[in-house]
């Protein structure tokens, strides 16, 4: 389907979000932590320092997506994202709580080892609270402080799983695997790069970095999967999923950018009424509209036309 000239399709309002998004993100970093000492006497990366602000990076994305398209569904990912915060606390939670409780079935019965004499053992309580920018951004969590102690995996990683594991369902399941395999792969590549950047959130605590990633996907696809089931079963219209384009089933030899809705009237080819109308084989081109209105004065609903009964 044609453009108007000046006019941008789905794909280009999105590649011209993100890079928005990351010219941004990426002036942030260059401005406050380019060639400075990091606490430990190493010298700030550049690049490892824009790993750690991927999931930033991807919230933001959510509004400078909306901000060009005006589609009005990405700001959904920001919202996933925002709530991967509190939410991860929740789950790390329950998560121990199930542990405790295997442990102690497990251990029924058996008598526990007196601890060794003399032993004192230090934990780093976390919550360092070190700056979020000048070189000390450890990226364990959206505001900079360390990963604590009790926590499988950082909280960071949990809102790029979450994002991530939101877009990918949708894709998924509404738009099928070919759709998805684009967000599949950058979602890897991004949770990878991302994970050896906070290596030492691990590391420090004796942690497996490995387990932590892996932690963070399982979070990530339970919040992630919720909201999606959530905006699937309430607010479809508000999905990513809806304003990218399906097969184009209608007739017109003129492309105009609208369509006719039934119930609804003119609106874009592009708009959620519109796709959903074409996925449909309701929607109706203006000219089969006007078509319709000189040989039957009526549009119509769309659908294929039905035997009437007789008594």
């Amino acid at each position: 389907m044609g453009l108007k000239p000046g006019y941008l399709n789905w794909w280009q309002s999105l590649i011209l979000a993100f890079a928005c998004t990351l010219a941004g993100v990426i002036g942030a970093v260059a401005a406050s932590t380019g060639g400075t000492v990091l606490p430990s006497g190493e010298i700030s990366s550049w690049a490892t320092d824009l790993l750690k602000l991927i999931p930033h990076a991807m919230m933001l994305f959510g509004l400078m997506a909306d901000a060009i398209t005006y589609d009005g569904v990405y700001w959904t990912s920001t919202i996933v994202g925002l709530s991967a915060m509190p939410l991860h606390g929740t789950l790390e939670s329950i998560l121990s709580g199930l542990g405790s409780v295997v442990e102690r079935l497990a251990s029924a019965g058996s008598t526990p080892k007196p601890a060794a004499p003399g032993v004192t053992v230090t934990v780093n309580q976390g919550g360092g609270g070190r700056p979020m920018f000048g070189g000390g951004f450890s990226g364990c969590s959206i505001l900079g402080g360390d990963m604590e102690k009790e926590h499988k995996t950082s909280e960071s990683l949990v809102v790029t799983a979450a994002i991530v594991s939101y877009f990918f369902l949708d894709l998924w399941l509404n738009r099928g695997m070919i759709n998805a395999l684009g967000i599949l792969v950058v979602g890897i590549v991004l949770m990878g790069g991302q994970a050896v950047s906070i290596s030492k959130c691990f590391t420090d605590q004796g942690k497996s970095l490995t387990a932590g990633v892996l932690y963070a996907l399982l979070f990530g696809i339970i919040i992630g999967g919720a909201y999606f089931s959530f905006f699937q079963s309430f607010y479809p219209v508000y999905l990513p999923s809806t304003v990218i384009p399906l097969s184009n089933t209608i007739s017109a030899t003129t492309d105009t950018g609208f369509v006719y809705v039934p119930g609804v009237g003119l609106v874009s080819t592009s708009s959620p009424a519109g796709q959903q109308a074409i996925a449909n084989k309701t929607a109706l081109s203006p000219d089969e509209m006007s078509q319709a209105l000189e040989t039957t004065g009526t549009v119509g609903t769309g659908l294929p036309g039905q035997a009437a009964t007789c008594s």
